[in-house]
């Protein structure tokens, strides 16, 4: 009757063991994401875009989009708490980002 796994018997059982299941996989995740969380300049993601973990040190003759005063914290794809020294950026996945840091996609927050 039950092709996926034939422990389970009905639909009530699978779904009663499905989110277990689920739960677990999400755990794993966590983990994998924090042994190496910090995206770092020689990491390919960061070469893609350019990133910096230390925006004073762009040049601006190499990058002519950098401006002085220009970093992750006050970028508007950049998603931290006040005064946070990483956060989440919305091109990078699965790894954090340095509040002090920069790349090529960087945008302006508003206001």
């Amino acid at each position: 009757m039950n092709d996926i796994n034939p422990k389970v018997k009905s639909r009530r059982q699978f779904l009663q063991v499905a989110p277990v299941f689920g739960v677990g996989a999400l755990g794993w995740l966590d983990v994998a994401v924090a042994q190496d969380a910090i995206l770092k300049d020689s990491d390919p993601e960061a070469a893609a875009i350019e990133y910096r973990t230390d925006a004073t040190q762009v040049e601006p003759s190499k990058y002519p989009k950098y401006t002085k005063g220009q970093n992750c914290s006050n970028c508007n794809i950049f998603y931290a708490d006040n005064g946070a020294s990483t956060g989440a950026c919305g091109i990078v996945f699965g790894k954090l980002v340095a509040a002090t840091g920069w790349c090529t996609s960087y945008e302006k927050k508003p206001g």
